[in-house]
C-alpha cells in the first residue's frame, strides 16, 4: 500500500451507501491507499472501485489502525481510544450519543480535525484527510497521547497496581 493510509469507518452502526460512494469518488485514484469500512453495505454494490481504494464490510480495525496515517472516523468511544493507542491522527465526523462531545475534544486535544456529519461534501473529507496528515503538531500531540496510553497500560503497571490492591486489602 502507498502512503499515506487512510482508514474510513463510521462504526458498526451507521452504514449509508451514498456516503460510501462519496468517499469513493472524493478518494479514488489519489497518491494514497484507502481502507473503507463499507459496514453492512456490500462492497461490490458501490460499483468500479479505484486501485487505491480496498472497501470491506468487515474490518479489524485494531490491526489496521497499527499501519494507518489518518482516521476518518465516527468518533465513538472505543474507535477514539483504539486510534490513539495505536497513535493515528483522526478526522472526526460524529454522529450521535457520545460522539459530538468526543470529537470535541478530539479537536480541543489538537488530536485531529472536525467535519460536518452527513451531507459532508468528499472534497471536504478529503481536504480535512490531508490537513491532518500534513499536521505536525497533531502527529506530536497523538504520540504524547499514544505513549502516556501505552506506558500506563503496560503488562508492569497492571501487575504493579493488581498487587498494590491485593496489599491494601490485607
Amino acid at each position: 500500500m502507498k502512503h499515506p493510509i487512510v482508514y474510513i469507518s463510521l462504526g458498526s452502526i451507521i452504514s449509508n451507501r451514498g456516503f460510501c460512494k462519496e468517499c469513493i469518488r472524493a478518494f479514488g485514484g489519489k497518491e494514497m491507499s484507502v481502507i473503507l469500512n463499507t459496514g453492512r453495505i456490500k462492497p461490490e454494490t458501490l460499483g468500479k472501485i479505484p486501485e487505491n481504494i480496498y472497501a470491506y464490510s468487515f474490518v479489524p480495525q485494531i490491526e489496521v489502525l497499527e499501519h494507518t496515517d489518518v482516521f476518518l472516523t465516527h468518533c465513538g468511544m472505543n474507535s477514539v481510544n483504539e486510534a490513539l493507542y495505536a497513535g493515528v491522527p483522526m478526522v472526526a465526523m460524529p454522529f450521535l450519543n457520545d460522539q459530538p462531545a468526543n470529537a470535541k475534544r478530539v479537536v480541543e486535544l489538537g488530536l485531529g480535525k472536525r467535519v460536518r456529519s452527513f451531507p459532508s461534501r468528499g472534497k471536504e473529507l478529503f481536504q480535512a484527510v490531508c490537513d491532518v496528515y500534513r499536521d505536525e503538531e497533531i502527529k506530536e500531540n497523538v504520540q504524547k497521547v499514544q505513549e502516556s496510553l501505552r506506558e500506563q497500560l503496560s503488562w508492569d503497571s497492571i501487575i504493579s497496581r493488581i498487587e498494590a490492591m491485593v496489599e491494601e486489602k490485607k
